[in-house]
């Protein structure tokens, strides 16, 4: 149920004459005040509760404003709604603004906060290059900024984009030290400390529970959700109860994940936040699935693909409007004077920057496109081969085959091959070709899923040395024995990926571990190098063949 607090908030949004007493109430109480006042209704309550209204009324407050400060709140607040929609392209707009404004007041603290958000919604948008050299700027900036507060904390937010940055390239370890970085610099601030340090140690739980520490992740989202009691509802207290549920979720404490689940969901359905909502019901779907509630997975599957397709129309509008804007733009530029030639190449060279980002993006989705559906190709011909399609080798004619495989000294009565010959055979033809048999029914099992899987033991269950299986292995399979289990794994992994929809809802940890590996980021790297993506793009890929 909505609080007594936000309905009265959507009551006086909806109606225009709160604006007025807004207004007249900012401008005759002491400015800072009333300022404050009207940015937390707007930030932590209507956003809530009417996105739409939330944005009305955070420009009755731009307009309103008097002093820069106020002004250049006003449009990050109005840039940070239209995130919360999905309009990146507004958000942009409103966040290229402020920059402007913040280089005309020569104030250094939003000049660098502007630039480190543009660094956000670039990265936001795939646009890597654009988000770096944001980025860079923005740190280029902060050691100006004098004030230790506004320092501080300008500090903290860059630093947690520079965490997001490291999200988005899976090295959670990395991510994990920058925002503990910016929760120190948060801790010295005075100004809405409790919010920001509250989403820092979400973030952190968030890395850890991708790192598959369950009960560190845990730690730190409790100390979000203390901090989060003297907060109204908002997306991130929603983020903070999915990320407790989906912990506890892949640590096997399903009743527990149930709870914050169910707290998570509520807040998803009131909010208009999409990626909340996302990422939710995503969760959702993947609960209900391990749970096997059939008619809330149905319900679950039903939300999250009309929030999926909300997303992914409103990314396509939005780099499609990019490319006609900069190529309208392009277009006046060529008719400027030509003592307008600067302002010509600029505007030329950023269309062609923009041109040959987009069309990079576009050749990068169809290689990976590519490579699924070959990697798709290659499992469909191995399925439909013949069983004997590993044998390589027959044993001579009126020759039977040993129950058991010689586990003695290497090359014993072989004799010495030939100048013919470039290599000397360490075992009878007969062996090896048995050996082989035997793999090839050992890959048909799933005892290489098992974590601490090791030469001596699959030495031991085919009944030879591991002197002779490690030459057979490098031999037949072109690799070394872990390649080789490694190979195998991930094939497991692509396979329950063909056939299983539910493994296309579990995490990126929670396939690690039932494919054997040690570590999400060793289960990520192994997958890319057999398969030429990374297994979210794969999954993502995977996804849309099969529809």
């Amino acid at each position: 149920m909505i609080t007594r607090a936000i309905i009265r908030i959507r009551k006086r949004i909806s109606n225009p004459l709160f604006f007025l007493l807004l207004i007249a109430g900012f401008c005759t109480q002491a400015q800072d005040q009333a300022f404050d006042q009207a940015y937390d209704k707007i930030w932590k309550e209507a956003a809530h509760a009417d996105l739409n209204a939330a944005i009305v009324a955070a420009d009755s407050l731009y307009k309103a404003s008097s002093e820069d400060v106020h002004r250049m709140r006003s449009m990050m607040l109005i840039a940070r709604l239209y995130q919360q929609k999905e309009e990146l392209g507004k958000s942009v707009e409103y966040a290229e603004k402020l920059e402007r404004l913040a280089v005309e007041s020569d104030n250094y603290t939003w000049q660098a906060r502007a630039n480190a958000y543009l660094a956000g919604l670039y990265r936001m948008m795939e646009l890597c290059g654009k988000s770096r050299s944001y980025s860079r700027k923005a740190l280029g900036i902060v050691p100006k900024i004098e004030d230790a507060e506004q320092a501080n904390s300008t500090r903290g937010l860059l630093l947690q984009e520079l965490g997001f940055a490291s999200m988005d390239e899976e090295d959670h370890e990395q991510a994990i030290r920058h925002f503990k970085e910016a929760g120190k610099s948060f801790d010295k601030i005075q100004k809405n400390k409790d919010f920001n340090i509250m989403n820092n140690e979400r973030l952190i739980g968030d890395n850890y529970r991708l790192l598959t520490r369950y009960d560190t992740a845990l730690v730190h989202y409790r100390k979000a959700l203390k901090l989060s009691e003297t907060q109204s509802p908002h997306y991130v207290i929603g983020l903070i109860y999915k990320g407790m549920a989906e912990a506890l979720m892949e640590a096997g404490r399903l009743p527990e994940a149930k709870v914050y689940l169910d707290k998570a969901e509520h807040i998803a359905e009131e909010s208009q936040y999409l990626q909340l909502k996302d990422a939710t019901y995503d969760l959702a779907k993947r609960y209900y699935a391990l749970v096997k509630d059939q008619k809330k997975l149905a319900a679950a599957k039903e939300k999250s693909s009309s929030v999926t397709d909300t997303l992914l129309d409103k990314r396509a509008q939005l780099l499609n409007r990019m490319y006609t804007r900069l190529d309208r733009d392009g277009a006046k530029a060529e008719a400027i004077s030509s003592g307008k030639d600067v302002v010509i190449l600029s505007g030329l060279l950023l269309i062609a920057l923009v041109g040959i980002l987009f069309t990079a993006y576009r050749k990068k989705q169809k290689r990976q496109l590519a490579q699924v559906r070959s990697v798709l190709a290659q499992f469909h011909n191995k399925e439909t081969k013949t069983h004997n399609g590993h044998t390589t080798i027959a044993p001579a004619a009126g020759e039977g085959l040993p129950d058991t495989l010689p586990v003695g000294d290497i090359g014993k009565d072989e004799p010495e091959i030939g100048a013919g010959n470039p290599e000397k055979r360490i075992m009878p033809i007969e062996t090896e070709q048995h050996l082989l048999e035997k793999l090839t029914e050992f890959e048909k099992s799933d005892a290489f899923l098992e974590r601490a899987f090791s030469l001596p033991a699959l030495a031991a269950q085919l009944n030879t040395n591991t002197k002779y299986l490690s030459h057979l292995i490098n031999k037949d399979k072109k690799t070394d024995f872990n390649g080789y289990i490694n190979k195998l794994r991930i094939d497991f992994v692509v396979g329950m990926l063909r056939k299983d929809p539910t493994w296309r809802q579990h995490k990126i940890s929670t396939m690690a571990a039932a494919s054997g590996f040690s570590s999400h980021s060793q289960f990520a790297a192994v997958f890319k190098d057999c398969t030429g993506v990374s297994p979210s793009i794969f999954i993502k890929h995977l996804t849309s063949e099969i529809r």
